[in-house]
């Protein structure tokens, strides 16, 4: 396996170990911008500790989650050090890191759901517009880096690019 084919592989892990597929949380519509909406939305004492409550729960849920993703990650590596990787182990990686974020963005869902099911009709409201404006940013930011990583995110010349 050629250099640049283990580089683009062990790219590809790390983005899915990184981002992937991120609903309520951690990338996509997720992050600082969500929880944000949610601040704005004026939630009663109940539903601020159930916020509270789910917010926690998810941040467990990703620490102990994190020792299932590591071992993924140093098996996928130990494979690419091979001179000639496995291929269907290397799929197999990358379909259990699938599988760990798909069930990680379904939890995140199913706790945004809990807390959207004690809305009023004002709060979803406000809540739908605020994740349209979500979704409108998070895809003006896409476009506005279509050709290539922003300034300092790698490649030749940025801060952590090393000009390869």
């Amino acid at each position: 396996m050629t250099r640049s084919i283990r580089v683009a592989l062990t790219a590809g892990l790390f983005a899915l170990s990184l981002g992937g597929v991120a609903i309520a949380g951690g990338g996509g519509f997720g992050g600082h911008g969500f929880h944000e909406l949610i601040r704005s939305l004026n939630l009663t004492e109940d539903q601020k500790t159930l916020a509270m409550e789910l917010r926690e729960e998810g941040r467990a849920d990703k620490e102990a989650n994190k020792a299932s993703k590591d071992a993924i990650v140093e098996a996928m590596m130990l494979e690419l050090e091979k001179p000639q990787p496995d291929t269907k182990k290397v799929h197999d990686l990358i379909d259990d890191m699938l599988d760990q974020k798909r069930e990680e963005a379904h939890e995140r869902a199913d706790a945004m759901l809990e807390l959207h099911a004690t809305f009023s009709d004002d709060q979803r409201a406000a809540f739908v517009d605020g994740m349209r404006d979500l979704k409108d940013e998070h895809e003006a930011r896409r476009e506005e880096h279509e050709g290539g990583p922003p300034e300092g995110h790698g490649g030749k010349g940025g801060k952590g690019g090393k000009g390869r």
